[in-house]
């Protein structure tokens, strides 16, 4: 099979290859300016997963998880973080945990049920960590 590689217009979603083993991987989801980050405002059980975080953005958000559009998910002592997105072929679910300290989160209007962050803010939110 070789190497594919799957892209839309804006941006290069993943590879697949078949090392002849008849083993398929996947390339890992690239985080760009083309795709619009919200950061969901409350906590959020990590024991969620696909489905219940779409219900968390269809149903308290009013959107829908598709196009270029990813969600982002933190638990409620800033240690644990998830990132869905969908690139039109399936869903993908980044989860990272920290092994010590803590996310720092950015000021929002606590009003809000998310806040939109630009690829800047989700990398200084993914790289800024308070250890305790």
């Amino acid at each position: 099979m070789g190497h594919v590689e799957q892209t839309n217009s804006k941006q290069t979603v993943g590879t697949v290859s078949d090392s002849g083993s008849g083993f398929l991987s996947f390339g890992v989801f690239r985080l760009t300016e083309q795709v619009s980050y919200h950061l969901y405002r409350r906590e959020t059980d990590m024991r969620m997963s696909f489905d219940s975080l779409c219900g968390i953005v269809k149903n308290e958000l009013g959107r829908t998880v598709g196009g270029e559009e990813a969600y982002v998910f933190i638990n409620r002592h800033h240690t644990h973080l998830k990132l869905l997105v969908h690139n039109g072929s399936g869903f993908t679910l980044m989860y990272h945990r920290l092994d010590r300290g803590t996310f720092t989160i950015p000021v929002f209007d606590l009003d809000s049920r998310s806040v939109h962050l630009r690829i800047d803010a989700l990398l200084q939110l993914l790289g800024t960590v308070r250890l305790r």
